[in-house]
């Protein structure tokens, strides 16, 4: 049987709120599953709790990175469920 593979696309602690959090536990939950070929992608874009609101050119520059992962990962490993 195949893995169903999973893209992840979301930030796990630091910065921590209940959000990162549970992103977190999401994904050592379905590594643990033999099921899943998990994939994920870090979309930090704030260095810290404060930040989160801040509007600033370098978090453009951050998801822009972040989405050319996805897409790297998407060509390198196929298609997958993205979350």
């Amino acid at each position: 049987m195949k893995n169903r593979k999973i893209l992840v696309f979301a930030h796990v602690p630091p910065v921590h709120h209940g959000q990162s959090v549970m992103v977190q536990v999401t994904l050592e939950e379905l590594r643990a599953e033999v099921r899943f070929e998990v994939h994920h992608v870090d979309a930090r874009v704030s260095d810290d709790l404060e930040d989160a609101g801040a509007l600033r050119p370098q978090k453009f520059i951050r998801l822009f990175k972040c989405i050319l992962q996805a897409w790297w990962l998407r060509l390198r490993h196929g298609r997958m469920a993205f979350y």
